[in-house]
This record gives C-alpha cells, structure tokens and sequence, in this order.
C-alpha cells in the first residue's frame, strides 16, 4: 500500500517547492463548468457474509471515473460515473466490476499557491456483478445487484495551467444492503467498501 501511496503522490510531491515559492494568478470570482477524469488503483475491503461466517476476498484491482460539474469560487459540485474492477483469485477465481453514479461536493482549501488541498463526499448509486465468484462453504455467485452508494475524497490538487488541474486523491467507496444470488439462495453482504488511490485531470472551461 505504501508503494501505491508513492506512485500516486509522486508528481505533486515534486511539484510543492514550486507551488509554493510561486503564487497561484488572482482570480476574483469563479463560476464555470469543467470535466474531469482519472484512473487509480483499487483495493477492496473483504467483506462478511452474513450468517454464513464465510469472507468474501478480493484482489487489488483498477478503477476509473468521469464527471461533468461546475465550479464556484472554492466549491464543486458534479456527477460523476466510476467503474471499479478486481478479480476474487483469494477466494478460487471470479471477476467482480462495478459501476457508480454519484452526485458530489468538494471543498477546495485556498493557499495563495498552485497546490491546494481539497475533501469531498458524494451519494448515488451503484450496480455490482459478480462473474463465477467462488466462496468456500457457500458457493458460486454469478448476480448483479442495485444498491445505494456514498464516498468520502480527500487529495491534493496543481494548477498546470489557466484551467487545467492534476489531481491525486484517496476515496473511499461502499456499497449499502448488498445481497447475492448462489443457487437458491440470497446472500447479504456486510459491507461493500474499498480503498482507492488515484490520478487524475480537470479542465474548467
């Protein structure tokens, strides 16, 4: 994990002493719309299963996300479409992807510099599917199903230029009420939640 926080902070480690010897332009007021894309690393909590004292185990895997918002002054808001996708090799193979969409805010922490600190958090919803996940004791789940989501962001963010922004960020991401379908039977799911570390880009137009 360590070496995933490296590889993701790297660029704007290397851009701080700049960032703060040189002060960001004077921008009076902002009020305008941006996209915004990044791709990260996908690390996925296992998960219990309720009522059959079994664990759900998932390897580290990629994630990707897009989104359409607006900026004001030092607040955003957006909607956002993720996809999350790792393989259950810890449980005897299996795919699991998902897809989000989220309604977010942030909060950009003015520095007077290029680098800024920012958190965030966002509510929406998600589809999981699980492609032949085997779970000992339990069984092979091919199923897909709805639940609500929330996330919570937290990052650093580098004005390249006049409206273009590197970000790099963790979130958190779940999944409420999970349950999957293994032959005649509905298992719940005591969480869904992973851990993301990503890199990203936004313009504002």
């Amino acid at each position: 994990m360590r070496m995933l926080v490296a590889a993701i902070f790297a660029p704007l480690a290397l851009l701080a002493p700049a960032a703060w010897a040189q002060q960001a332009p004077t921008v009076k007021f902002i009020d305008a719309p941006y996209v915004s894309g990044s791709l990260g690393l996908h690390d996925p909590y296992d998960e219990t299963t309720g009522g059959y004292n079994a664990v759900v185990s998932r390897d580290i895997g990629v994630t990707a996300h897009g989104a359409i918002g607006r900026q004001y002054k030092n607040y955003r808001a957006e909607v956002e479409l993720g996809w999350y996708h790792d393989g259950a090799g810890h449980n005897g193979g299996g795919d699991s992807d998902t897809v989000s969409l989220m309604a977010n805010a942030f909060y950009d922490v003015p520095t007077g510099t290029r680098l800024r600190p920012y958190v965030g958090g966002g509510l929406g919803m998600a589809v999981v599917n699980f492609s032949d996940v085997t779970v000992p004791t339990i069984g092979t789940f091919n199923d897909n199903e709805v639940g609500v989501s929330w996330q919570g962001l937290v990052g650093l963010e580098y004005d390249l230029a006049d409206g273009m922004t590197l970000t790099g960020g963790y979130r958190w991401f779940d999944v409420f009420n999970l349950k999957m379908q293994t032959g005649p039977s509905r298992v719940s799911l005591d969480g869904f939640g992973s851990h993301n570390l990503e890199l990203g880009l936004r313009y504002r137009f």
